[in-house]
């Protein structure tokens, strides 16, 4: 198979076969990204191997064998609601989702071709999540009090922490516009700033200590 982008739409050809479909939204593909919680450190190793030729997808497809149906069904809800196939890559594009009936067009693609076109669509969206350095700091500044804090369920505060601090705009995680790999960045930037300021206030603490 070989996979390009315009603009934010993601063209697949499986060398009989094209599929179509915009960029996941950053909602969808954080939702993917806590589905594949259990296989992250494989799907990094892949981030890897992709630069010099690996199998990218291959634990993707792996862990779509032994993942509950429900589960599955919705990674493929996410990644092929928006697709469009053109079978034979000269009869046209046509939708593979039924959106009245929020299912998979019957008939429309085999077992096989479907999940690889699943997992090529998850990894290329996710890709560049794993490809980015991870952020690594050391606290060293003055700690607040702790507290139990109130979060919303299912990580999303930390999707939603960049639109709270005027960083970016709640159309752009719904659009397409920004990724997962963008507002990792950003909530890597927000700790950035946090602990330089906790480091700020004990350097001013200690100051006037002396």
């Amino acid at each position: 198979m070989t996979i390009s982008y315009e603009s934010k739409l993601l063209t697949i050809s499986t060398g009989t076969d094209l599929y179509r479909t915009p960029r996941m939204n950053a909602f969808d593909q954080f939702w993917c990204l806590r589905a594949l919680e259990p296989i992250l450190e494989g799907l990094n190793a892949s981030a890897k191997a992709s630069k010099s030729g690996g199998g990218a997808t291959n634990p993707l497809l792996s862990a779509f064998t032994d993942m509950p149906d429900e589960m599955l069904d919705g990674i493929i809800s996410r990644a092929l609601r928006h697709a469009h196939r053109c079978p034979g890559g000269e009869d046209g594009w046509r939708p593979m989702w039924n959106a009245d009936a929020d299912e998979l067009i019957e008939g429309e693609v085999d077992l096989q071709e479907l999940l690889q076109s699943t997992a090529l669509v998850v990894w290329k969206n996710l890709q560049p999540f794993f490809s980015r350095k991870a952020f690594d700091c050391q606290p060293l500044g003055k700690r607040p009090p702790s507290f139990d804090a109130v979060t919303l369920p299912d990580g999303l505060s930390w999707l939603l922490t960049p639109v709270r601090r005027g960083m970016c705009r709640y159309e752009s995680l719904l659009d397409g516009t920004l990724n997962i790999a963008d507002l990792a960045l950003m909530n890597d930037f927000i700790q950035a700033e946090s602990e330089n300021e906790s480091r700020a206030y004990k350097a001013a603490e200690e100051s006037r200590d002396k």
